[in-house]
């Protein structure tokens, strides 16, 4: 009887240091910071601004939400409808890019904002991927989701097309300097197919984000590096098997230095937020 506790006891050790050991090394592992939408909580999102600001503040990768024109061209914009972050009114696939430039993206956020509005942001127009990338180049790392790719089924073609043009992916995909995300598994496997060695970050809505499990996992692990879920439905043992999996944990959106500081605790790969500056002293002291 004795023998056998001691031997319970050995196994039981074992597993302990066994758990202490990823705890370590997920620990160690750096996050990311991911302007959510460029400097949004600063600047109007998605504009040239936003993402110049971001960088300043030192974001690793800013993000860069993408719908398509009538004329089928790429543009930074989140929602379908133009109505929210413009002076504008329908959807954006309805608008050419003509029709599109028109518009203010400014306005709306300098009246929402009274305390951070400038008039440098009346000027502010919905920017085409291929002036991103043109005026930011190569040095710097984007963060790329697509969008409503059922409303716009030639959006992922597109990208792929100008990620290529403008050098930031390799023949197989392999870059340091691009993420692709969306919440369209299909879209995902679709570049995974082509491009095995590109970064994939599959989104979950709050609901999905509830429910991770060890199965899904393994079905998500066939082709993406990682997920994106909704930090208020995501708890550390989400994190920690999805860690344990191989899976990154990119969380949004994240916007108080208290909930940043437990998402690092937890082991998060990545955090979008609105405030850079909030992520960098958190990661700063941890």
């Amino acid at each position: 009887m004795k023998k056998i506790i001691i031997i319970i006891c050995f196994v039981i050790s074992l597993q302990l240091l066994n758990l202490l050991a990823q705890r370590k090394e997920i620990e160690e592992i750096n996050s990311i910071s991911i302007a959510h939408r460029g400097a949004s909580g600063y600047a109007p999102e998605h504009t040239m601004e936003a993402y110049k600001q971001a960088l300043s503040l030192g974001a690793d990768y800013i993000e860069i939400d993408l719908q398509m024109t009538n004329d089928g061209q790429l543009v930074a914009i989140h929602d379908e409808l133009v109505d929210r972050t413009t002076d504008g009114v329908g959807m954006v696939s309805s608008f050419n890019l003509s029709e599109l430039k028109k518009l203010n993206a400014g306005t709306w956020f300098n009246q929402q904002n009274s305390i951070l509005a400038k008039k440098s942001y009346l000027d502010e127009r919905i920017p085409t991927l291929e002036e991103i990338f043109t005026y930011f180049g190569t040095t710097t790392k984007y963060y790329l989701e697509i969008k409503s790719p059922e409303e716009n089924p030639g959006i992922v073609l597109e990208l792929i097309r100008l990620l290529n043009k403008y050098k930031l992916i390799g023949n197989d995909g392999n870059t340091d300097g691009v993420i692709i995300e969306s919440f369209d598994k299909k879209s995902l496997q679709q570049i995974h197919k082509s491009y095995p060695n590109l970064r994939l970050i599959l989104l979950l809505d709050h609901e999905e984000t509830e429910k991770i499990n060890q199965l899904a996992i393994e079905g998500w692990s066939k082709y993406v590096t990682g997920v994106g879920p909704d930090f208020d439905a995501l708890s550390r043992w989400d994190v920690q098997l999805l860690r344990n999996s191989g899976l990154d944990v990119h969380a949004y959106t994240i916007n108080s230095r208290k909930d940043i500081r437990s998402a690092l605790n937890w082991g998060v790969t990545g955090i979008f937020t609105d405030y850079l500056d909030l992520y960098t002293k958190e990661a700063s002291e941890k």
